[in-house]
């Protein structure tokens, strides 16, 4: 193990709990406001930065007092290090803990704020190493996770870097907005973003968005990794660049989807290669239609997040990619030291960054629990989302799938399927019929001339008028 002595100062760790106190105590005093520097350190500043117990202490007892509106003045802090500190601190050993601070200045503080994070960085690097290190030799870790690892620790410890962030006005982002706003409506559309290739499904969300994390959840035969591939298809047959991470098939059955489809052929018909004429002559126009598209698969059942993650952006440097599609959530290979709802969190999060950081939405699927299905009405909800904690946290947009006939063979809605918007950041809940077209794998907009007359919707449901009720109109 590393010996972390050389690795903290007490002198440094000391003069900021001193500065901080002594700042407080001039506002008390002179009625003077405190410092840049003292909201500084105490917005990048953490009680565990500090390696010194006392000093450690002293500093969670400013944050305490904060959060609870109160002043950390001499007398405050010296009664409640006293009260709650007993461990670090008695009667005679407080007294010189506080004879000492000294007042400093606003860069010097700053300074001294920048050298206790490097110091607690370089601990936590060594004591993450010295970890792993014992899981290795113990072969608790495999590299994979041990990658995961390492990237957490360097993600934690470059948050605590120092960022300029600068504020703008409503006013200094007025122009950039307009300026969308008007080349929105120049367009004539109502998608904002990609379409998704359904009418009704695009007017309730503009489409796809930059950066947003999309969820595309339903139980097993319900369509959702059909309803996936379709708006990929759709997107990729604008020109438009996609990845799809098909963890649950093989790319070539992706593929033919995506012919069946297209070439409106029998999926059956193109698994056993036996095509009529008519069939032969769709498939050719299918091949030609999709051998333009600019459509990526990566097919590897196991991969990590990490994986995921690094495949993304090397393919995204090569030349911008639209969207990113992952089928599916749990089938992935998942951070073995965490709980399973801990490490669906943890991925989600990754993806949610990713989308971010890419600027592209990014569709992920997921499964429901079974537990619906012992509801009368087994529509999906927000809370089927298997460990659905983080995913529904993390989600800009959930679309549900649903099909009545799973369960009910002779439904009335057989043949038709609803795509349930469970949560929308940015826009409307509602719900988008559309119609299933299984044998070639698809779905599709519902034409004009089969939607429901909602004259004849209501007679069905209506209940027969009673003459001789006194409730009758008659």
């Amino acid at each position: 193990m590393n010996d972390l002595n050389d690795l903290y100062s007490d002198e440094i760790e000391y003069a900021i709990i001193g500065a901080l106190i002594l700042d407080e105590n001039r506002e008390q005093e002179a009625d003077k406001p405190k410092s840049k520097a003292y909201y500084k350190a105490l917005e990048r500043l953490k009680p565990s930065y500090f390696y010194e117990p006392s000093n450690r202490a002293a500093f969670k007892q400013i944050i305490n007092l904060h959060k609870k509106g109160c002043s950390p003045d001499d007398a405050i802090m010296r009664a409640q290090l006293l009260a709650e500190c007993t461990e670090e601190f008695d009667e005679e050993g407080i007294e010189e803990y506080f004879e000492g601070f000294q007042e400093l200045s606003q860069s010097k503080l700053n300074d001294y704020v920048e050298t206790i994070i490097e110091l607690w960085g370089k601990r936590k690097i060594i004591k993450e190493y010295d970890k792993l290190q014992e899981q290795v030799s113990l072969g608790q870790i495999s590299l994979d996770e041990m990658l995961v690892q390492q990237k957490k620790v360097s993600e934690q410890i470059e948050g605590t870097r120092t960022k300029e962030v600068a504020s703008r006005t409503y006013k200094d982002m007025k122009r950039g907005l307009l300026e969308k706003m008007k080349k929105n409506a120049e367009s004539g559309s109502t998608v904002t973003g990609l379409s998704t290739g359904y009418k009704e499904l695009d007017e309730l969300t503009c489409g796809l968005q930059d950066s947003d994390l999309i969820i595309i959840a339903g139980r097993p035969s319900m369509g959702k990794t059909t309803l996936a591939c379709n708006i990929m298809d759709n997107i990729a047959s604008t020109g438009k660049r996609t990845l799809t991470f098909s963890i649950e098939m093989p790319g070539d059955q992706l593929l033919l989807r995506s012919w069946a489809s297209v070439g409106t052929i029998n999926q059956t018909a193109l698994r056993t290669g036996r095509l009529n004429e008519l069939e032969q002559g769709r498939l050719s126009a299918a091949i030609e239609k999709v051998d333009l598209w600019d459509a990526h698969v990566i097919d590897d059942g196991k991969m990590n997040i990490q994986q995921i993650v690094n495949e993304a952006k090397k393919l995204h440097e090569e030349s911008p990619i639209s969207v990113i599609m992952l089928d599916y959530l749990q089938l992935m290979k998942l951070p073995e030291n965490n709980s399973k709802a801990d490490a669906i969190g943890e991925v989600s999060r990754e993806l949610k960054h990713l989308a971010g950081e890419l600027g592209v939405p990014i569709i992920v699927l997921s499964q429901l629990s079974r537990n619906l299905e012992n509801r009368q009405d087994k529509r999906p909800i927000n809370s089927d989302l298997r460990d659905s904690g983080a995913i529904e946290q993390d989600a800009d947009l959930i679309l549900f799938v649903y099909r009545d006939e799973v369960y009910n063979p002779d439904s009335e809605d057989k043949g038709f399927a609803e795509i349930i918007i469970g949560k929308q950041r940015n826009g409307p809940l509602g719900t988008v019929k559309v119609k299933f077209e299984g044998q070639y794998s698809r779905f599709i907009d519902i034409p004009e001339t089969e939607k429901n007359d909602p004259v004849e919707d209501y007679l069905k449901t209506a209940e027969p008028l009673d003459l001789n009720s006194a409730t009758s109109p008659l």
